[in-house]
């Protein structure tokens, strides 16, 4: 759920690629990964 909202976050600043996702731990940075391709669709 946090790797989602971290993607909700980034999609509403208009991120597609944040920067500061490599700083995320590896599970938290997967579902933000995986958010951001869900709301690109």
């Amino acid at each position: 759920m946090y790797g989602y909202a971290l993607a909700r976050y980034a999609w509403l600043r208009g991120e597609t690629d944040p920067a500061w996702s490599r700083y995320l731990d590896t599970n938290p940075r997967a579902y933000l990964k995986r958010g951001l391709r869900y709301l690109r669709q």
